[in-house]
């Protein structure tokens, strides 16, 4: 529109997945999923921070964030890869 400086909005809503791990083991099983030398480390990511990660061939919005009292990131990942983040997740 005019008069927005070049600003565009865009719903990704149904073009994005979105995979929560919560616990005290969640950074350790989402270290196991991450390139080698990924800081997950609370220094490193620390609470509310975001970062894009690459879980097998998808790249993850991963944000460190809980609601439940414990460790916790919830992963923004393409809906066409999301089954293949999930499925890495569960082996």
């Amino acid at each position: 529109r005019e008069g927005m400086n070049g600003v565009v909005i865009v719903d990704t809503t149904s073009s994005m997945a979105q995979i929560n791990l919560h616990g005290p083991r969640s950074r350790a099983l989402l270290e196991r999923l991450v390139a080698p030398g990924t800081d997950l480390s609370h220094e490193g990511f620390p609470f509310r921070a975001a970062r894009t990660i690459e879980i097998g061939y998808a790249r993850v919005l991963a944000v460190r964030i809980t609601y439940v009292g414990e460790l916790g990131f919830e992963l923004y990942i393409p809906a066409e890869q999301a089954v293949s983040v999930y499925d890495a997740i569960c082996e």
